[in-house]
């Protein structure tokens, strides 16, 4: 699962691990309040890729270190 639009192209120091957090937060808030895990659950996706976001741009900060690096 790679995050949910074709299009995304995430900021290698984006607030990613941060908008997880929050989105899991909400998640519970919503399935508290609510108790219906069909709305609870929207996010699903998102929160199932983002974690995948934040390792590709680990790896692609580490590849433009090393670039800078040689380059010296």
């Amino acid at each position: 699962v790679l995050h949910t639009c074709q299009h995304f192209q995430p900021w290698v120091d984006g607030p990613h691990t941060e908008v997880l957090e929050t989105l899991i937060e909400r998640r519970e808030e919503i399935k508290v309040k609510t108790g219906d895990m069909t709305m609870a659950s929207i996010n699903d996706r998102t929160i199932m890729a983002i974690p995948q976001v934040v390792q590709m741009c680990r790896e692609r900060a580490q590849q433009l270190t090393m670039r800078v690096t040689d380059e010296r």
